[in-house]
């Protein structure tokens, strides 16, 4: 996992994932629900980082603007960068 995605309080590790709300779309993406997840942590790698626990395969991890996230939050995914290439 990147290590850009960690983030940490004095209780915890944790990261947020983006999971896709059921049958709903918009125009410009699809919704989604924010969901914080605490992870343990294993060694690292260059940028990037083991998860021990926490994380599922698939999972559409958020690396950028966490400090703007809570919990339950909605918003909207769209395409990434590399989607978009292809």
């Amino acid at each position: 996992m990147p290590m850009v995605a960690v983030q940490r309080n004095s209780a915890s590790t944790f990261v947020y994932v983006a999971e896709p709300v059921e049958g709903e779309t918009e125009p410009n993406g699809r919704e989604a629900r924010i969901r914080r997840i605490d992870v343990e942590l294993g060694g690292r790698r260059g940028e990037y980082l083991e998860v021990r626990s926490g994380l599922v395969q698939g999972m559409a991890l958020v690396v950028a603007g966490m400090s703007r996230l809570q919990d339950g939050q909605a918003v909207r995914l769209l395409e990434s960068h590399q989607e978009a290439a292809q």
